[in-house]
């Protein structure tokens, strides 16, 4: 058993094969549930001792897969990409923008190094979130970043993203520390601007 779905007069509630375990009081070791996929990744990346840390909250629906509280961050799950921390000031700025319901969408792999120093990037379903002292943390997404995309992202001229996606009468711009995209909506067309 992966999970169990406890339907509520409230809702429904999803939780893991442990924490079922661990509700019930089974000590015994005959007696084993499979982790889920939430859980799994946790343990891959050093379980309470993870940039997540430890277990506060149960796997629970989201928009497009589920998702799991921690500590120190969450983890996301999808069918498509499978299990995926978000933590720290990303996370923080993926909740205030609607985390899994923003355009964005779920996580598709871990934080990485982007380019410049100490600058981390995540990639999720449709775009990239970055984080850099200098900058803060941005999101990119829609015709803007399939055009950022094709510039080079962070390692391109425009470098890292240092404003968020703002609309203008003809659609809406993002600026970068090289330039800025402007996307026109009556044209679905995006222009590269560079300092």
């Amino acid at each position: 058993m992966t999970s169990v779905d406890v339907v509520g007069s409230t809702g429904t509630k999803t939780f893991s094969g442990d924490n079922v375990r661990s509700l019930l009081g089974l000590k015994s070791d005959w007696y084993r549930f499979d982790q889920s996929a939430i859980i799994k990744r946790w343990v891959a990346i050093g379980g309470a001792n993870s940039p997540v840390g430890g277990v506060l909250g149960y796997e629970e629906r989201v928009r497009g897969g589920t998702a799991q509280t921690f500590a120190k961050g969450d983890i996301f799950w999808s069918s498509t990409a499978g299990a995926w921390e978000v933590y720290g000031d990303i996370l923080t700025r993926y909740r205030e923008i609607g985390g899994p319901d923003h355009a964005l969408g779920l996580p598709i792999a871990a934080p990485a190094n982007a380019a410049g120093p100490g600058a981390t990037v995540q990639r999720f379903r449709v775009g990239r979130m970055f984080w850099s002292a200098a900058t803060a943390t941005r999101e990119v997404y829609g015709r803007i970043y399939t055009a950022y995309y094709n510039a080079g992202l962070d390692s391109g001229r425009l470098g890292l993203p240092n404003s968020y996606q703002t609309a203008t009468p003809s659609g809406a711009q993002q600026t970068f520390e090289g330039g800025r995209i402007e996307w026109n909506s009556a044209t679905n067309a995006t222009t590269v601007i560079y300092n």
